[in-house]
């Protein structure tokens, strides 16, 4: 479980607040949890990863706050559309992930501002959402063996 991001830049520290949400409750003591400010430290934390889940500010094109959950190849049909707000981000991780054959799970919201400090009202009210949507998905990779 990994929450990227930049709390200095608005809604850009959603991964770090959703991972800190996340880890309050969480009842998997064996699920790993890493904070990243960028997306490219997540190297170092593939290499004895069963499944990679990934909390993230997005650009999917939809109003502030809209929340997405996307699977790694997805990010194949993105248009060449930048989701993240990272130089090396989110589809380059992925890209590697799929290489080496690791699952990868994106929940995000669409910031509203990635100015200052703290998180928009809008996406405040998501991280709930991705919380329990990374439960969820922590729970499947779990069962299988």
């Amino acid at each position: 479980m990994c929450g990227v991001g930049n709390p200095l830049l608005g809604d850009d520290g959603l991964g770090l607040e959703a991972l800190a949400n996340f880890r309050e409750v969480c009842p998997c003591p064996d699920v790993d949890t890493v904070a990243a400010p960028a997306p490219v430290q997540l190297v170092e934390v593939m290499a004895g990863a069963r499944a990679l889940v990934i909390f993230d500010a997005m650009v999917g094109g939809g109003p502030p706050g809209t929340p997405y959950a996307l699977d790694g190849w997805e990010l194949d049909g993105a248009g060449g559309r930048p989701i993240s707000l990272h130089g090396w981000g989110t589809a380059e991780i992925c890209a590697l992930a799929r290489v080496r054959g690791i699952p990868v799970r994106l929940l995000g919201t669409e910031p509203a501002c990635t100015e200052g400090m703290g998180l928009s009202p809008e996406v405040r009210a998501s991280i709930p959402l991705l919380v329990q949507a990374a439960l969820e998905y922590v729970s499947q990779v779990r069962c299988v063996p």
